[in-house]
């Protein structure tokens, strides 16, 4: 089957240039794309940038319609506080516990058990968008995020392409008394448990 290197929907330009187009077997071809997610692997943005000079093709000529920052780090340790005083009006924010919220008009840290299924799904449909840098029309999309795992990491990372990822550092003290000076958050001891979960499943990235 014949792959577009640069993909056919976002560089129409390149449709029938010999350069954009190589033939590959299902398999290898399943190896350039995510087809679960649309998403271009790490092996098709290696193609990508093998191309790119012979095309002509600068970074500022690549098509993201807009910027994706992920913000990850602890409960408490100041992700939300982090985009509100880097964000511009009209941003997009993801964030779980907001969504949480919105269908079912508790605190954002409230137990709704039985409403996460609904908010993990309305996430994964935004997290689609994200993907396929579809409808959403904005500067900038910020996706606040726990992420303590490093192979958690590198699977967003791969499927929102995002243009920065920034850790919120803080030491488990730290977002303990942070959590316990948030009025919005209402069940402490919920609170102090999530955070100790946080920092016990923490990993850093391996050494290469």
């Amino acid at each position: 089957m014949v792959h577009h290197i640069y993909p056919l929907e976002h560089y129409p330009q390149y449709n029938l240039t010999d350069i954009n187009l190589i033939s590959l077997c299902d398999s290898c071809h399943g190896k350039m794309h995510d087809r679960n997610n649309n998403t271009i692997t790490e092996m098709g943005r290696y193609w990508q940038d093998k191309i790119k000079l012979d095309l002509g093709i600068t970074d500022a000529d690549i098509i993201d319609t807009f910027r994706v920052v992920v913000v990850w780090g602890s409960p408490g340790s100041g992700k939300t506080t982090y985009v509100k005083k880097h964000m511009h009006a009209g941003d997009m924010v993801v964030d779980l516990d907001y969504i949480k919220q919105a269908i079912s008009l508790q605190g954002k840290t409230a137990s709704i058990s039985n409403l996460m299924p609904v908010a993990l799904d309305i996430r994964e449909h935004i997290y689609d968008l994200i993907s396929k840098r579809d409808i959403i029309h904005t500067e900038t999309v910020w996706v606040v995020a726990g992420l303590p795992k490093h192979e958690d990491r590198e699977y967003t990372r791969r499927r929102l392409r995002p243009n920065d990822m920034v850790h919120i550092s803080s030491s488990l003290e730290r977002c303990i008394e942070q959590a316990m000076n948030d009025t919005d958050r209402h069940d402490k001891d919920l609170q102090v448990k999530i955070i100790r979960k946080w920092h016990e499943d923490f990993t850093e990235p391996p050494l290469i």
